[in-house]
């Protein structure tokens, strides 16, 4: 058996690009600047781009007197590249008195999610009230398909409660926790942008 042949291969190059990051700012949605980047990348090859996270809700009377709706996440892109596959979202869902109103302690029934383009866990209904026994929910968002330029993806809840959106608030966070999947994946490294917003109210 002959010696292995070890020529050298060719090596590939990396360019490095500057990190940019940009926000977009709209009224009455809630946003906030998150990156955007190639869905194959290297850890020397990355470039940020403007997305924005918006929160937006409904609100009505139904027959019954109970106050109805919608909380919507939307994560549209802002930038010039798809947000990759794999990229993650904390939304946290919490039950709020207002202040000084020992009488806003309703149950806020929220449903399961909706989503388009993306996964939501968990999946299950969830009654919340100030007082408990369950105060908030915490929600993981992941991407499953690329978000286009120009595209959103969103994250509905139907709402019912008991009582108007004074008494019993319901409040909304959002956050950019992991950004792209397989060789793009990188956690949000501490100065990530978040959002928040109250069910029928939507900017605060």
């Amino acid at each position: 058996m002959g010696p292995l042949n070890t020529g050298s291969l060719p090596s590939s190059s990396l360019q490095r690009r500057d990190l940019v990051v940009g926000s977009a700012w709209a009224i009455p949605a809630v946003v906030a600047a998150v990156p955007a980047e190639p869905t194959t990348c290297s850890v020397d090859d990355r470039k940020y781009y403007s997305a924005d996270l918006q929160i937006r809700s409904t609100t009505t009377t139904s027959t019954n007197g109970h106050t109805v709706g919608t909380f919507t996440l939307r994560i549209c892109n802002n930038g010039t590249l798809p947000i990759p596959v794999g990229t993650q979202y904390t939304v946290v869902l919490s039950a709020e008195k207002s202040p000084n109103d020992p009488g806003g302690d309703k149950n806020i029934a929220v449903s399961s999610p909706t989503s388009t383009g993306a996964t939501v866990t968990p999946s299950d209904p969830v009654t919340l009230n100030p007082d408990g026994p369950v105060t908030s929910r915490t929600y993981t968002i992941t991407t499953t398909t690329p978000i286009a330029v120009g595209s959103c993806t969103e994250v509905t809840w139907s709402i019912d409660t008991v009582t108007g959106i004074g008494a019993t608030k319901l409040r909304m966070t959002a956050k950019w926790v992991v950004f792209g999947g397989g060789a793009c994946s990188f956690p949000a490294n501490g100065n990530e942008q978040s959002v928040t917003g109250l069910w029928g109210k939507d900017a605060t």
